[in-house]
């Protein structure tokens, strides 16, 4: 996450101070502006994992994807192959369902 987008509360040595914080930046339109327009999520790192309460995530082995390069990968492959992620239509006809409604 973006620490000029989210205040970690769990940063702060207590809850008030977290507490004062959030009032010091509801307070000043510059600031809560700032925090309101700053992306959520950088699109900066290498991890394992898009998001993770762990401080510090074991590195990836060597040679192993990014998370972020493997589903650039999966979603240009989608692109390459002319597949949008919609299903197309199928046309349904009514003895389609006979079995469904015996007479």
């Amino acid at each position: 996450f973006n620490p000029h987008a989210l205040i970690y509360a769990n940063g702060f040595i207590s809850f008030e101070a977290a507490a004062q914080r959030v009032v010091e930046i509801a307070m000043d339109p510059a600031a809560y502006a700032a925090y309101a327009t700053a992306p959520i999520l950088r699109n900066t790192t290498a991890a394992r994992w898009p998001f993770s309460w762990h401080k510090e995530a074991p590195p990836l082995p060597d040679g192993e994807d990014t998370l972020r390069k493997a589903l650039a990968e999966a979603a240009l492959a989608k692109h390459r192959a002319g597949l949008g992620g919609i299903m197309g239509a199928v046309e349904r006809r009514p003895w389609d369902y006979a079995e469904v409604f015996p007479l």
